[in-house]
This record gives C-alpha cells, structure tokens and sequence, in this order.
C-alpha cells in the first residue's frame, strides 16, 4: 500500500497521518479522507476523469505549513514549492502571487456583494480566495471563464451554504437561452428539443384555425386539451431549470476549465484558450438581436 504521509487532502488540506483512514479513487488514484470523501461523493478531481488526468505523489510533502516565508504549500498536490516560481514544478498550479491583480480586486467585489446579500456572518465568506478550489477548478478561473459577478456571487453562495439550488431568472424566462448563451451545449439543445415538443399542440391549433382541417384526424378539442396539459409542463420545466440551472452551469464550467488546462502547455496558452471559449455566445447574441429587431419591425408595420 503506497504511504501518502504528510500529502495534503485535497479536500480539507489536512496532512495525512499513518492512522488516517484514506479513500483512494480508482479512476486516478487521488487519495482522500474517507469521511471527506464520503461529505462531497466524489473524487477532487472528478472534473478531470475525462481526460488522462493520474494522480501523482508530491516529490516533497511537509506535515506543517511551510517553515519560510519563501515557500509555499501547492493546494492542488501538496508540493512544497518555492513563492518565487510562477507555477507548481509538480503539476503546473499557479502560485497565488504571480495571478493578475485585477482578480483579487474583482474576488473583493463579489466578497462585499456577498456580505450585502446577507451572507457576510459566514466565516467561509470571507475566507474565500482567488485560489480556492471549487469542484476542483480555481475561483479565478472561474471568474475569468464566466466574467458575470452574478453568476459567480451564487456559485459562492452553493459552495457556502453546501446547496445545489439558487434561483435564476434567466433560466426561469428562457431555458434555451440561458444555456445556449452561456455555451452550455447539451442541456441548451435539450432544453431547445423539449420546447418544441411542448409547442406542438399550440402550433396544431394554429393551423386548424387557418386551413379549418384536422390534423391527423385529431378534433380540435383534443389539441386543447393537450396545449394546457403542455402549459402546464411547460411551467414545471421552466422551474426546474430556474432553481437548478446556475448549477448545472458552474458544472458545465468546470468541465470546460479542466478540459482546456489539460490542453494547454502553459498558464498562458491556458488563459488564451479560456478567453476565447468563455462565453457568452456570439452566435445566440446575433439571433437574440434579430429577433428582437424583427419584433421591433413587426409592430412598427402592423
């Protein structure tokens, strides 16, 4: 059995002591805590699964904060690494103070709108760094990738409160939309699919009041029947996407993060690539502005 003394949990950062009882995921090998691993139900570093992510033992690890000014802990494999190099030698972390200033300035942003939402008597609030890890990607990063402060202000408020939901009206008004805009691809088409599906009724009903036949044999009593039952649907759908959607996007984050550091070859490369597939999408901007001109158009010839 391999000793992983003194390498630090990744989830609670403790060291790992000979009398720990330590949970090994089979996927990578990253060892863990068992209770820990039990709280979060997965490896730290699920995200990084689908690629040839393995875990590897630090070359160094202390039992003890760093003994000098100089060094610094590495939060992601426990290496003991000198304040001075810009990255982890181990596996490639970014050392806190070589990150861009601009990201401490906007993580004090999101800490004071935090504390004016009425979380500012959680400790955890205002421990919260640049650094810090969540579902295994960094907050920077993170902030880099989505940019919005309101998204990032309730994925601080998930990891905070240890909750899934938080309430997003664009998700409620639009599913589709919401995800499409913010490259969420397969629950933005998904979501476009069961639209569609849920408008057949009204787009039946339509038709029969203009060509005055049935559809398939079906009375017309029939699509009525079937558009409210669809509305109804339609509004539970709606809702759940409301209260689950900002999850289901820091998720679709995450992966998209890990994903483009494991293609980068340096934390520069890296920051190109997340600038450039970080969304919004151009292309849902360019429909959404076509189609509210073509609304605009339409009340003006009408």
């Amino acid at each position: 059995m391999s000793d992983y003394t003194g390498v630090l949990c990744p989830y609670c950062g403790k060291p790992f002591t000979a009398d720990d009882d330590i949970a090994v995921c089979p996927e990578c090998g990253t060892p863990h805590h068992r209770d820990c691993y039990r709280e979060h139900g997965e490896c730290a570093n699920q995200a990084l699964h689908s690629g040839s992510f393995e875990w590897a033992k630090p070359a160094e690890t202390v039992s003890e904060p760093a003994k000098t000014n100089n060094e610094y802990i590495c939060p992601r494999c426990g290496a003991v690494i000198s304040r001075e190099d810009p990255f982890c030698p181990n596996c490639g972390e970014p050392v806190p103070q070589t990150l861009p200033d601009f990201r401490e300035d906007r993580m004090k942003e999101f800490r004071e709108r935090l504390e004016e939402d009425g979380l500012q008597g959680t400790t955890a609030v205002y421990s919260l760094k640049s650094t810090d890890k969540i579902d295994g990607v960094t907050l920077a990063d993170l902030m880099s990738y989505l940019k919005n402060p309101g998204y990032i202000i309730a994925i601080c408020k998930q990891v905070v409160t240890g909750r899934k939901i938080s309430f997003s009206l664009p998700a409620l008004f639009s599913p589709t939309l919401f995800f499409l805009y913010n490259k969420v691809w397969p629950e933005g088409i998904m979501a476009l699919i069961i639209s569609l599906l849920l408008s057949i009724p009204d787009g039946m009903i339509v038709f029969y009041r203009m060509t005055s036949s049935t559809v398939f044999n079906v009375p017309l009593s029939t699509w009525d029947s079937l558009s409210s039952a669809c509305s109804v649907i339609s509004v539970i759908f709606n809702l759940f996407f409301a209260f689950y959607g900002m999850y289901i996007l820091r998720k679709n984050a995450v992966r998209k993060i890990s994903k483009l550091r494991s293609m980068s070859r340096d934390e520069n490369e890296f920051q190109i690539l997340l600038k450039k597939h970080s969304p919004p999408s151009k292309a849902v901007i360019a429909f959404i502005g076509i189609y509210v001109a073509m609304l605009i158009f339409s009340l003006f010839i009408s």
